[in-house]
């Protein structure tokens, strides 16, 4: 599985660049789950790079009676760490 989290920054006023820039999200905790009937399985977890992408292979292996033929993919992003700050806008 590979992808980017990204945000965009409003540079109106900050001539002569363009009016909206996209960043990656640096740091971001990535994680991968399986979304099961009852509840979520952790199948890995990765970090977003400089540049806000990952990267990350895994295995899936389905348990034998109540689980189904192929995993129900969840990707949940966890922007709050040491290196990236979030913040209400007030």
């Amino acid at each position: 599985m590979h992808g980017r989290f990204v945000y965009f920054r409003d540079n109106t006023g900050f001539l002569p660049s363009p009016p909206t820039t996209t960043i990656g999200v640096d740091g971001a905790t990535v994680r991968i789950l399986d979304d099961d009937t009852f509840g979520h399985d952790l199948l890995t977890t990765t970090t977003t790079d400089v540049d806000g992408y990952f990267d990350v292979t895994f295995l899936w292996d389905p348990c034998p009676i109540t689980c189904e033929s192929q995993p129900d993919i969840e990707v949940e992003f966890q922007a709050a760490n040491s290196i990236v700050e979030v913040e209400v806008p007030i």
